[in-house]
C-alpha cells in the first residue's frame, strides 16, 4: 500500500511539474515531460534520482514489514 501511495504521489507531481513547464516555456506538454525524464551530466538531477529510488527502496521494505506484521498476527490469532 505505501509503494502504492509513493507511485502515485511521483506521478501526480511529474503532471504537474510538466504542466507547469508547459505553460510557463511555451513548451508541448510531451516536450516538457521529456525533459524532466533526461538526465544531463553536470545537472545534478541524479541527486533526484536517488532519492526516487532510496524512497522506492524504502517503500518496498515497508510494505515487506507490514505485510510481514499481519501475516504473523493472523497465525497468532488463530492458534490463541
Amino acid at each position: 500500500m505505501v509503494t502504492l501511495a509513493f507511485f502515485m504521489t511521483f506521478t501526480a507531481l511529474v503532471l504537474l511539474a510538466g504542466t507547469i513547464d508547459a505553460y510557463l516555456f511555451k513548451i508541448s506538454f510531451m516536450e516538457a515531460f521529456s525533459y524532466l525524464l533526461r538526465l544531463q551530466v553536470g545537472t545534478r538531477k541524479w541527486m533526484v534520482v536517488a532519492g526516487l529510488v532510496i524512497g522506492l527502496l524504502s517503500c518496498f521494505v515497508i510494505d515487506f514489514r507490514l505485510a510481514k506484521q499481519k501475516k504473523l498476527k493472523k497465525l497468532g490469532g488463530s492458534s490463541g
